[in-house]
C-alpha cells in the first residue's frame, strides 16, 4: 500500500501541478503561492484528520501511507511547478505572477519596456 500511494500521489500531484502553472500564468493576481494553498491545504486537512483518527485508533500501520500519499503528492506538484520549469529554462515566481512560458506563441506578453 505504501508504495501506491508513493507512486499515485507522486503523479497525481505532478499532473495537478501542470495545470497549477498553467493557471498561475493565466491571469493577474495568480501565483505559485496562491495556488498552492488552493491544492494543498484540503489534502493536509484530509491527511491530518485521518492521522489523529488512526493515532487515536492504534493503527500505525496505515499512518506512514497516509503520510506518504500526502507527501508525494506535495512533491508532485513542487516538481511540476517549479523544479521542471527551472530545469527547462522557463521563468518561475513564488510570489509573483509566473510570465507566460516564451513558447506559448502570439499570446505570450511583452515585458512592460518594450512598448511595440
Amino acid at each position: 500500500m505504501e508504495y501506491w500511494s508513493l507512486c499515485a500521489g507522486l503523479a497525481l500531484g505532478y499532473t495537478l501541478g501542470q495545470g497549477v502553472r498553467g493557471w498561475a500564468q493565466g491571469g493577474a493576481g495568480r501565483s505559485h503561492a496562491r495556488a498552492l494553498r488552493l491544492v494543498l491545504y484540503p489534502p493536509a486537512l484530509v491527511a491530518a484528520v485521518a492521522l489523529v483518527a488512526l493515532a487515536s485508533w492504534g493503527e500505525r500501520g496505515p499512518i506512514g501511507v497516509v503520510a506518504t500519499a500526502f507527501l508525494s503528492y506535495w512533491a508532485g506538484l513542487d516538481v511540476a511547478c517549479g523544479a521542471v520549469p527551472l530545469m527547462e529554462g522557463r521563468p518561475y515566481s513564488f510570489t509573483r505572477p509566473i510570465e507566460p512560458d516564451p513558447d506559448a506563441g502570439a499570446e505570450a506578453i511583452r515585458p512592460s519596456w518594450d512598448r511595440l
